[in-house]
């Protein structure tokens, strides 16, 4: 008797609970042949289609935890984070007929499904890494060292600073702002900061 997608999905979380805490890595075989990429399964999140329930997404945050062999790209390292999404879904041909199999194929989703499977799996923080790490690499002292500024720009604005009261502008959140300003040493010229939280609908607001 084929397993309902509920049956299926509560098999599978039992299923990959069970290989994190065994640390059991995901082998992959390298695009040469000649090497296989190893990850750990950190997290991950089911749905069913909803208007077939015999098909089930799944998103897989992987963690590259082992090489082995020659990789094509060499730039790819232990540590990296990638995401997968899948399918499994019922099949209807010799062997497969009756049983949940893993999609051969890129996963056709509707749109209607695809936003509240991203929305869900940001609630179950599966993919919440994505949007940590991306905070964490923008505002770090890192991106500071990065700045640069135009020829002749920060004797303009010291010698403005003289005459006016200086306002600056920018759609960015004030913090990150008066950072730049006080690792700039700008933060004394001007006396105020125009910052995204003052906008309403502001970007991307489609209003």
């Amino acid at each position: 008797m084929t397993l309902s997608a509920e049956q299926f999905i509560a098999q599978k979380e039992e299923q990959f609970q069970k290989d994190l805490g065994k640390k059991k890595i995901i082998w992959m075989k390298d695009i040469s042949r000649e090497g296989k990429h190893g990850f750990l399964r950190e997290a991950w999140t089911f749905m069913m289609q909803h208007n077939l329930e015999t098909k089930v997404f799944v998103i897989e945050r992987l963690r590259k935890a082992e090489m082995q062999g020659t990789t094509v790209h060499k730039k790819i390292k232990i540590g990296d984070i990638e995401y997968r999404i899948g399918y499994y879904i019922v099949g209807h041909i010799r062997k497969a007929k009756g049983h949940w199999m893993w999609g051969q194929f890129c996963p056709l989703i509707p749109q209607k499904d695809f936003d509240k499977l991203m929305e869900k799996a940001r609630k179950e923080k599966t993919a919440q890494r994505v949007r940590d790490n991306v905070l964490k690499n923008y505002y770090n002292d890192q991106i500071l060292k990065k700045l640069r500024f135009k020829k002749g720009a920060y004797s303009i604005i010291r010698s403005l600073s003289k005459q006016y009261k200086l306002a600056i502008g920018s759609g960015e959140k004030i913090k990150q702002i008066e950072r730049y300003l006080k690792y700039q040493n700008l933060n004394r010229y001007f006396q105020f900061i125009g910052h995204g939280g003052l906008v309403f609908n502001r970007k991307s607001n489609p209003d």
